[in-house]
Order: C-alpha cells, then sequence, then structure tokens
C-alpha cells in the first residue's frame, strides 16, 4: 500500500533482512535497515527460548495484565514502530 500509493516504505519494510544481519551478528547493518530489528530480534529469541522451556518442563508462567496495562502495551507499540518508521524514512533520505 505504502509503496503503490505513497512511494514510501510501509512500517515493517526491512525486517526480515534486519533479522537476517542480527543472525549473522552484523549489528550495524541491522540497525540501518530497520532500526527496531535488533530489539525485536532479542525478543523472538527470548520468547522461542521460553516456549522451549514450557515444552520441557510442562510449566507456563501466568500473566494476567489489566486493561490499563494491555492499552499502554499497544500505545507504547505504536508510538516505537512509528518512531521506527520515521527514523527508516529520515536516514534513507525519503
Amino acid at each position: 500500500f505504502f509503496m503503490w500509493y505513497l512511494h514510501k516504505p510501509d512500517p515493517s519494510c526491512g525486517g526480515t533482512r534486519t533479522f537476517a544481519w542480527m543472525w549473522r551478528g552484523d549489528l550495524g547493518h541491522a540497525v540501518a535497515v530497520y532500526p527496531l530489528g535488533p530489539l525485536l530480534f532479542v525478543a523472538t529469541i527470548a520468547a522461542v527460548a521460553y516456549a522451549v522451556g514450557v515444552l520441557v518442563s510442562g510449566r507456563a508462567v501466568q500473566v494476567s495484565p489489566s486493561r490499563t496495562m494491555i492499552r499502554w502495551g499497544i500505545a507504547v507499540g505504536i508510538v516505537a514502530l512509528g518512531l521506527n518508521w520515521t527514523a527508516k524514512l529520515v536516514w534513507l533520505g525519503m
């Protein structure tokens, strides 16, 4: 949609490439391609490690966030994505 109508990359554009750079250990390229990517990569690795731990132990952590916490989490995620997109457009000179 963004590339078609606005001729700009969408907010998630570069996510796959930044994971590839992080897997290779190249933080510089990963940040240049998608500034929020390294944080998402680390969170993904942590989530996979947790999932493996749950499968092995059979025990999961029970979390019951309040509605306020959920709303704040969504708001922080949207702001982070917006700042990431802005930084990307500035760095790419778009």
